[in-house]
């Protein structure tokens, strides 16, 4: 996509509808004059375009007005909306139905950015977007797509791969593209390459990969730390503490279980098992705050997320990958205590609950 074909909001977490519409039509009346002074420092002659729609006349909480503003300054091209993900919720279901509004009446597109594992979220906040909207799951990178990455990249600077350091880095980056690049990225720092090079130049030989991935995860680790005691101190809905009782269920799993996502039904049967108020435990209560996961993370600044609920699968995912790799560098026992939360579930009271 060209810088000429698109505007660009970031969403912001204290926005409401008529904010977001708001920004939306700050950018496209920007885009519309600065394509028009272009128009008019290169000597063509282009109508003149009514560049400021009238604010008074505008209820920003009503799409049919956006749309109208937009139609009158001549607005047509894509509209990205990044980290649409930290938006307040009600925010994000109130703007799900304006979307069926520009859809119907705009030719207008919109790239809608988020850090969801749930590819049909919108579909979900507004049914009546089913078909008209088409995920694209940014997070799921398989081995040969990763390979290409290091394949085209390398190709890119004149360089050449190690084959034991390309193979050592897809067995050990758990799928995170980011990783990939980082490492990729160190490998050519330390082989002094910094431009494309004249003659093809071997890259990552002698690397210890397993080490490297370590050290990347592990500058990363007051971040993920932050979340894991940030999140447990978030405000509960009620004195069941029940922010930090997710992160136990969570932290009894391991990585790779937590990668394919932990279902309500098993959060609950672990919370259960270990709450010190497990009588009066009710499963509305789990429910509840893994609904407000992505409210919880706004409230105690943790960006980017780490965690998702998939409402309609009723799952717990980790949508920040490099998460995983630094649990599975952890004592979970020890950052158990640390939170103040008992031992995790034995293996066998682990498979007892299933």
């Amino acid at each position: 996509m060209a810088d000429r074909d698109h505007i660009v909001v970031s969403c912001q977490n204290r926005w409401s509808l008529a904010d977001l519409h708001c920004s939306i039509l700050k950018e496209a009346v920007f885009f519309v004059k600065h394509a028009q002074d272009e128009a008019q420092d290169g000597g063509q002659d282009e109508p003149a375009l009514p560049i400021r729609p009238k604010p008074g006349r505008l209820d920003l909480s009503d799409p049919n007005d956006i749309v109208r503003a937009l139609a009158d300054i001549n607005f047509s091209s894509y509209i990205v909306l990044e980290d649409f993900h930290y938006l307040p919720d009600a925010t994000q279901r109130e703007f799900s139905f304006s979307l069926k509004t520009f859809h119907e009446n705009t030719a207008i597109s919109f790239v809608i950015a988020a850090a969801w594992r749930d590819e049909n979220r919108l579909s979900t906040l507004n049914g009546d977007l089913t078909d008209r909207v088409q995920p694209i799951n940014t997070d799921h990178w398989s081995t040969e797509s990763l390979s290409e990455v290091m394949t085209t990249g390398a190709g890119m600077l004149g360089i050449a791969f190690d084959d034991a350091f390309s193979t050592g880095l897809l067995a050990a980056c758990f799928d995170s593209v980011h990783l990939v690049q980082e490492a990729c990225r160190r490998a050519c720092r330390a082989a002094k390459v910094h431009e494309r090079q004249d003659g093809l130049q071997g890259v990552g030989a002698g690397l210890d990969v397993v080490e490297l991935v370590r050290r990347i995860v592990t500058e990363q680790a007051a971040r993920y730390t932050g979340f894991v005691e940030g999140f447990s101190g978030a405000i509960a809905a009620s004195d069941l503490d029940m922010p930090r009782w997710l992160i136990y269920a969570m932290l009894c799993h391991g990585a790779d279980q937590l990668e394919r996502g932990i279902r309500l039904k098993k959060i609950y049967s672990i919370i259960k098992a270990r709450h010190p108020r497990r009588k009066t435990l009710d499963r509305t209560h789990v429910a509840q705050t893994l609904v407000s996961t992505a409210t919880l993370q706004n409230q105690r600044g943790i960006r980017p997320f780490v965690i998702d609920y998939d409402a309609s699968r009723g799952s717990l995912q980790v949508v920040d990958r490099q998460f995983l790799l630094w649990l599975s560098t952890q004592e979970i026992p020890a950052l158990c205590d640390d939170l103040g939360l008992p031992a995790p579930l034995s293996d066998s009271e682990m498979r007892a609950l299933i």
